[in-house]
């Protein structure tokens, strides 16, 4: 089944719990455990393994690129670090 999850589409797959571990164990393996994730990279692993049986180059994954909205905000908060240290330096 293919639905549309924030305007990208997503494929679901059914899978017994057990093989889901598995996948768990071996994504954190491969690309070591990440915090906050709930997959802990099984995700990442089956569409690595989907784009390298169909030889096709993947994607940059999710923060890979940034978002304009993402340089936006790096380079406002840089910004900012820079007049607080400027206004700390001229106080006596």
């Amino acid at each position: 089944m293919v639905r549309r999850s924030g305007g990208r589409p997503v494929l679901v797959l059914r899978l017994p719990q057990e093989i889901i571990d598995k996948l768990k164990s071996l994504g954190e393996e491969e690309f070591g455990p990440r915090r906050g994730s709930r997959s802990g990279g099984a995700s990442r692993l089956v569409r690595t393994w989907i784009y390298e049986k169909l030889g096709i180059d993947p994607p940059p994954e999710w923060g890979e690129t940034p978002s304009p909205i993402a340089t936006y905000q790096r380079e406002r908060r840089a910004r900012l670090a820079e007049e607080q240290a400027a206004s700390e330096e001229t106080k006596p």
